[in-house]
């Protein structure tokens, strides 16, 4: 396989233009997988991800996902006790850890007593930390995977935080992982595929293209990974795109310009029209995941060239991702948003589809950057995570002239996406229909009946997609799943006749800021130990930029003269 896909590229840095064939990953991976079970690493046992967007973000999954052991991914912008929280959950006995992260994990290292082995992902001179460049030294020359039943393997655990604002570690099979890339994948429709040979293995299937692309990079496979990769939503989307083969453009974070210039040069799309002469298989077993194996000749073809902006620890980005890889999609991925960097991807790599969430899509239409860059590239825009307005969504048809922009709806507890909008069948406001294979009800929130078309109540989802259940946390599980498999999403909707779904509301008091989730009771607590306040609440306050913006009201003890400015800083110092 390798020796096929020597100029195929899986990864662009955004930013530096380092760029990763499909056999340079393969070949990592493996180098990894071998150093891990060298460390140890058992089956059934967890690897964590504690970073932000980077080229190296997949090779630890992957090779985890080859020796049958799962992965942990936890948020870069984590403090102590939210790191030391999700941890515990998971319980990782290997962690990787980019440098600036490092000086966090000192802080709860000692309190972990199964962390067994740090790795950091660049320099280091503490003899307690594993550099990462020495797990890719050696090749291994006859590398054996592990199987597993993917039924039962949990593939993935990522932070999800429920209803009462505390995340839960959401379990996710290796069923979940590979049936939401192939519904990805199916979501991608246009391809034209004149052969296609499949390899089963307990029920899944994993496709990728082989034909080969010949000059610039192919837009209509080309994902720009601007989605935190550490999210579920990040690190799901990224998984998805790797997978199908997308070729990424990576954004280390969120830029306006990157992101835009980024859609403009590496004129991302879908593979719709793609022409596919050939389909094979590459099988690694435990987790299958196939790599495209066509060589292609000379620069990236932009019709492969996915932007990766979206958070590779959100399980958005990560299954995003992992369906790019399945496809064959080339990734230029982003380490954090950045405007300029945004746009110039867009720009360059001719990128024609974009993952992103409802802020980029407020930034997309409301900025005057985005007029600075050729967009013309993109042609069809997936948004998730939050609701989109139907005003926003208007506007940036309009400015971009993308006819194709379609929500989908989904939590970390349905593996990303259970309701998704059919191509040419829009509904401004909707997040679409029932994903294949999914039931649906809408309960009451007094009664908790079932209710008819139009009426509100809270959603709730039955899939194969659905959890196996929360990491250690039996109680947490039976409140959310109900006796007949539903889980309970704690949002407020409706469907209309046509059995459009429509998002209008939260049960829960999450307070979702630019991608990330604030519970309300987090800062409460932190406003609270100040002695000079008497009581406080947080509430999240509708922003268009940033999604949700923390409103606090508080009470001062009586003669204190705490100032809103005071009660600014000391926050900013404890979160």
């Amino acid at each position: 396989m390798a020796n096929h896909c020597v100029y195929t590229y899986l990864q662009i840095h955004a930013v530096t233009g380092e760029r990763w064939t499909f056999s340079d990953v393969h070949r990592k991976s493996t180098s990894v997988a071998e150093s891990l079970r060298a460390l140890g690493l058992m089956t059934g046992e967890v690897v964590g991800m504690f970073t932000g967007n980077c080229m190296e973000f997949f090779l630890p999954i992957l090779g985890a996902y080859y020796l049958g052991a799962s992965i942990a991914t936890f948020s870069p912008t984590s403090t102590v006790s939210e790191l030391l929280h999700a941890m515990n959950i998971s319980k990782p006995r290997i962690i990787f850890c980019s440098t600036d992260c490092v000086e966090t994990l000192e802080k709860v290292v000692g309190q972990l007593p199964f962390l067994q082995t740090v790795v950091v992902l660049g320099a280091t001179t503490s003899p307690r930390h594993v550099p990462f460049h020495s797990l890719i030294q050696h090749e291994p020359a006859n590398f054996n995977s592990v199987d597993v039943d993917p039924e039962q393997h949990v593939a993935a655990i990522l932070c999800s935080s429920g209803t009462t604002g505390l995340p839960k570690g959401v379990m996710l099979t290796a069923t979940n992982v590979i049936t939401c890339m192939e519904g990805l994948i199916r979501f991608i429709k246009g391809m034209q595929i004149s052969q296609i040979n499949k390899y089963k293995i307990k029920g899944i299937c994993i496709y990728f293209p082989r034909s080969p692309v010949f000059g610039d990079l192919n837009a209509s496979q080309t994902h720009l990974g601007v989605l935190p990769l550490f999210h579920s939503y990040g690190y799901l989307a990224q998984l998805a795109s790797l997978s199908i083969g997308f070729t990424t453009i990576l954004m280390p974070r969120f830029n306006e310009d990157l992101f835009l210039r980024s859609i403009q040069t590496y004129k991302v799309w879908t593979v719709q029209g793609m022409q596919i002469s050939q389909i094979n298989k590459y099988k690694i077993k435990g987790i299958c995941i196939y790599f495209p194996r066509s060589p292609v000749f000379g620069d990236l073809n932009a019709s492969q060239t996915h932007l990766g902006v979206l958070p590779l620890f959100h399980s958005y980005g990560y299954l995003a991702q992992l369906a790019s890889l399945s496809i064959g999609f080339t990734t230029i991925l982003m380490p954090r948003f950045n405007e300029d960097l945004f746009l110039r991807s867009i720009q360059t790599y001719k990128i024609r589809l974009l993952f992103i969430a409802p802020t980029l899509m407020v930034f997309l239409a409301k900025h005057p950057k985005v007029d600075l860059y050729d967009l013309r590239s993109v042609q069809e825009i997936w948004c998730g995570s939050a609701p989109l307005s139907p005003e926003v969504h208007k506007q940036v048809e309009k400015r971009l002239n993308v006819a194709n922009i379609r929500q989908g709806y989904g939590m970390t507890e349905t593996t990303m996406g259970v309701v998704n909008t059919p191509r040419g069948a829009i509904k401004y406001g909707s997040a679409g229909r029932l994903a294949p294979g999914t039931s649906a009800k809408v309960l009451d929130l007094k009664s908790g009946k079932p209710l008819g078309p139009n009426q509100k109540g809270e959603l709730c989802f039955r899939s194969p997609l659905n959890m196996r259940g929360y990491c250690g946390n039996l109680k947490a599980t039976l409140e959310t799943v109900d006796d007949e498999g539903f889980v309970h999403s704690g949002d407020i909707g409706y469907y209309d006749e046509n059995c459009y779904f429509y998002i209008v509301d939260r049960v829960k008091e999450l307070i979702k800021y630019k991608g990330h989730q604030v519970p309300p009771a987090e800062v409460e607590s932190v406003l609270l130990k100040n002695p000079a306040i008497k009581d406080a609440a947080v509430v999240g306050l509708p922003d268009d930029l940033a999604g949700e913006l923390p409103l606090a009201f508080v009470v001062r003890q009586p003669g204190s003269y705490i100032s809103e400015g005071d009660i600014v800083k000391y926050v900013a110092g404890k979160l």
